[in-house]
């Protein structure tokens, strides 16, 4: 039996109703793919295969419950697993069968739910090797490291503002030349690849730099970049954002972008450079003896290996003994896993202090690490290369868009310190 879906530009998409698949994760998708919903191949175009995707080992799916097809790419074993193979991998293990929809356990029925519930269970703890299921000991802390992200300097005035962006460009900082010291090295190293100069002002005398500086020339004179930054910014009201590239080059602000925010009253200046990221703003902070928005405090634990490449933290006893409820460490554990949708904000109350937490396990330079959650509360993951497994979790406040009083960040960072005393105790 087929059906057939309406995608987005009005052409009707084949579904193949005959071989349903198993959401394993779903935390890249909406609401309708989470862990356990069915979900079922679908064809790009007409005359299409059912699933066919472009990547190997992925294949297109799409709810029934929508009037227009998704064309969500999910990867088989990973993200997906079809119904008939889930029910030979762990269906035939934990003696749960499946006739015509209809799921029995011998002669007793059980909802779909509990069924594929503890079927995706057997199977995600089928995906660890047998020396890691066999081993009776979890990763231990080793050593911890709080960290603290601040964005944005704060001023009381949009005055004040924008004489720091004046100052800015005098390179009262260290930072505010280093994009336009470092184009001019890659042109010298361009004409001079074999010499290994290091000096800004010898990089500036070749050709390509001479014609470049007659842009510093002109934006240097009346009416130049930076005087027209000040007067826009001025004039803003409060909120201004703008991108310079090549224009702005001779000023501060080249291959820079300048935000300005107006946020409880209080004017935030946020600048983001080419090669040194947030450095100028950190550098033009301390220089001014101004505050930076608080962002997040974080803590990262180091983790031991239970197994060759292999981590794995129980999240429950981790947390035992602290202040979230069972339910919210439960969230907790299937946002950590992928299970949920994990960009959605995870908002807890500790100390009658709403905030977004963040926790999970990871490792250094490892950007796209498969989390698999096994016996309910157990996280494991499979390292790759020399980084350090760590254990993180991270707090910041509830709002977004708020400027934090010295205060509540200094109650934000004892929150964290004892999150992370916390895990430390639980998992020596």
């Amino acid at each position: 039996m087929k059906k057939y879906i309406q995608a987005y530009n009005g052409e009707m998409c084949q579904v193949d109703l005959s071989n349903p698949f198993v959401m394993i994760k779903g935390d890249c998708f909406g609401e309708d793919y989470r862990r356990g919903s069915l979900v079922y191949p679908i064809a790009l175009g007409t005359g299409g295969n059912p699933g066919h995707h472009h990547s190997e080992g992925w294949m297109t799916v799409s709810t029934l419950n929508t009037d227009t097809a998704n064309f969500c790419g999910v990867e088989v074993g990973k993200t997906v697993v079809s119904l008939k193979d889930l029910i030979e991998i762990s269906g035939n293990q934990l003696g749960i069968s499946n006739e015509s929809g209809k799921f029995t356990r011998g002669s007793k029925k059980i909802s779909r739910e509990t069924a594929i519930n503890e079927m995706l269970d057997y199977f995600v703890l089928m995906q660890l090797p047998a020396e890691v299921r066999a081993s009776s000991r979890l990763s231990r802390v080793i050593s911890s490291e709080p960290t603290q992200s601040e964005r944005g300097i704060i001023f009381d005035k949009l005055e004040d503002l924008a004489a720091a962006l004046g100052m800015y460009d005098m390179g009262l900082t260290r930072s505010s030349t280093a994009t336009r010291d470092r184009l001019y090295a890659d042109m010298w190293k361009e004409d001079h690849p074999n010499l290994g100069v290091d000096d800004p002002s010898i990089f500036r005398t070749t050709p390509k730099a001479k014609l470049i500086s007659l842009g510093e020339v002109i934006n240097r004179t009346k009416g130049s970049l930076v005087e027209n930054l000040i007067s826009a910014v001025m004039n803003s009201g409060g909120n201004y954002r703008q991108s310079f590239d090549y224009d702005g080059m001779g000023t501060a602000f080249f291959k820079t972008s300048v935000e300005v925010e107006r946020i409880d009253g209080k004017y935030v200046l946020s600048l983001c450079a080419a090669y040194v990221g947030d450095k100028p703003e950190e550098e033009l902070a301390q220089t001014l003896g101004r505050e930076r928005g608080l962002v997040r405090v974080s803590a990262s634990h180091q983790l031991t290996s239970i197994a060759q490449d292999w981590i794995g933290v129980d999240v429950s006893k981790a947390m035992k003994g602290g202040k979230l409820t069972l339910e919210q460490i439960d969230d907790l554990i299937r946002s950590s896993a992928g299970e949920s949708q994990s960009f959605r904000d995870f908002i807890v109350k500790i100390d009658n202090m709403p905030l977004k937490l963040s926790f999970g396990i990871g490792e250094e330079e490892n950007y796209k690490p498969d989390i698999l959650l096994v016996n309910g509360s157990q996280l494991y993951m499979r390292t790759a290369g020399e980084g350090k497994p760590y254990l993180s979790l991270s707090l910041s406040p509830s709002r977004k868009g708020k400027i934090v009083s010295p205060d509540e960040r200094a109650k934000i960072v004892r929150i964290r310190d004892g999150l992370s005393e916390l895990v430390q105790k639980n998992l020596s």
